[in-house]
């Protein structure tokens, strides 16, 4: 084995791949906590709509 264990290591830590993968996934829940929240939010909204839709076609 060339290099070693210590060297093994000293590559491991200078690999940055795995960066990008890391924000994307942060970014990807980041995105679903929002809509959530928001959906949560508005849900009321909704709701209070249709049910004035409903009451309109009803009569």
């Amino acid at each position: 084995m060339t290099g070693g264990p210590v060297n093994y290591v000293e590559k491991l830590l200078g690999d940055d791949g795995g960066e990008d993968l890391i924000e994307y996934g942060l970014l990807a829940a980041f995105i679903a906590i929002a809509a959530v929240v928001t959906l949560r939010a508005i849900a009321p909204l909704v709701e209070a709509m249709w049910g004035i839709i409903r009451d309109a076609i009803a009569g």
